[in-house]
């Protein structure tokens, strides 16, 4: 008879914890706070208002830049406030190249109507490139914890936007307007950027054309109610005057 001893295997080791994933919470929306004071923006508004009488309006670009800079400074979201870099100076320069434009336009269309024509076109060709430059100079200059905004939509998006749009609404009696508008604001929105992080936006087009209808609803709606509320009252008066005149008759 043969004995067997029986040798214990070694025990293999426990196997460690898998660490759970570290679930990080999302991001709970942070209101936008205004801690400015009427009576504050009241002192500046005059002062602007004066300046800007006195030198003929040339005061207005740094008015604005004066009252921007107030706006941004006591509006803030998570405990960070925004500011306002705009020069004063490259403001005047768009408004000085504005007022050229109308002035052009002006005495063209008193001169010939056909140097008018041209000059209006001119001015609707160069109303995309106007506003293109516009977006990015507002949100080139804005900036939220010292990190700026920007704009990289291109001068051909704009025209698409700014341009071909609204014609297209035009020429549809209006039934593209909340089409128009809706590329729009996705093109603004969209092409928006904050640091190296675009903006988004997801309004649909049925959206556009939902709010537009309950609001020519709502107006159409008032309208009538305003004509039956008159209609009411005209004929309350002229039962009132008619029982005068059967009173008096008798």
């Amino acid at each position: 008879m043969n004995d067997t001893i029986d040798l214990p295997f070694p025990s293999e080791p426990a196997p460690e914890p898998v660490p759970r994933a570290s679930i990080t919470p999302p991001p709970s929306p942070q209101p936008f706070v205004f801690s400015g004071r009427g009576s504050e923006y009241f002192r500046i508004w005059t002062v602007n208002l004066l300046l800007s009488i006195l030198t003929l309006g040339i005061y207005s670009a740094w008015a604005k830049v004066r009252r921007l800079r107030y706006f941004y400074d006591n509006t803030s979201v998570a405990e960070g406030s925004f500011d306002y870099h705009g020069n004063p100076v490259s403001i005047l320069k768009g408004r000085i190249i504005a007022v050229v434009l109308l002035a052009v336009y002006h005495f063209a269309g008193a001169a010939n109507p056909l140097l008018g024509l041209a000059a209006a076109l001119m001015m609707v060709l160069a109303g995309p490139w106007l506003i293109w430059r516009s977006l990015q100079f507002k949100l080139y200059n804005t900036s939220y914890r010292g990190i700026r905004f920007g704009f990289r939509g291109s001068l051909g998006g704009a025209a698409r936007n700014f341009l071909m749009w609204p014609m297209l609404a035009s020429v549809s009696l209006g039934l593209l307007a909340p089409l128009a508008y809706q590329r729009f604001k996705r093109y603004q929105h969209s092409e928006a950027r904050f640091g190296a992080t675009h903006f988004s936006f997801h309004g649909s087009v049925g959206a556009f054309y939902k709010a537009v209808v309950i609001g020519l609803g709502l107006w159409l709606g008032g309208l009538v109610l305003i004509f039956v509320g008159f209609g009411g009252l005209m004929l309350i008066e002229l039962a009132k005057s008619g029982d005068m005149g059967e009173a008096s008759w008798c």
